[in-house]
């Protein structure tokens, strides 16, 4: 195990600019010629997970600020791919839902997603991804239990 903090510091240098090649190269493969943001796609995502959402369960969700999350779900309204609408019970209560334009997109996105992934991803050996899913795994573990 490493002690120093100097060491562990190096390390997470060395692990920030390995993830932001690797961003740097992803992110135009899965964004380039969308119509939404990652963050966008996110909400979409998290949506896709039940039929009806307020607007501070999906900030909670996605661990975000309720404000921030009403700019993005703005966005999305305007582009056609979720709805907002009034609770019949209680009007104060505002439903955010993905649509089926919305879903479509999502799905899409996933998709190119995914195949892109796996076309990197699928280089390594297999122990390897074991390993690192992992130490991401464990290293949630620990971060949790704080």
């Amino acid at each position: 195990m490493r002690g120093l903090a100097s060491d562990i510091l190096l390390d997470i240098e060395r692990l920030e600019s390995a993830y932001n090649d690797i961003i740097e190269v992803l992110k135009p493969e899965i964004w380039e010629e969308e119509e939404v943001t990652s963050t966008q796609f996110h909400i979409l995502k998290t949506l896709m997970k039940k039929e009806k959402w307020t607007v501070t369960e999906i900030a909670d969700a996605m661990r975000v600020r309720a404000s921030a999350t009403t700019v993005i779900i703005d966005r999305l309204v305007k582009r056609g791919l979720v709805q907002r609408y009034r609770s019949e019970l209680d009007r104060r209560i505002v439903y955010v839902e993905i649509n089926p334009e919305g879903k479509d997109t999502f799905e899409r996105i996933n998709t190119k997603r995914n195949d892109v992934l796996i076309k990197y991803v699928s280089q390594l050996p297999d122990p390897a991804i074991d390993q690192f899913v992992s130490l991401f795994e464990q290293l949630a573990a620990i971060v949790k239990s704080k």
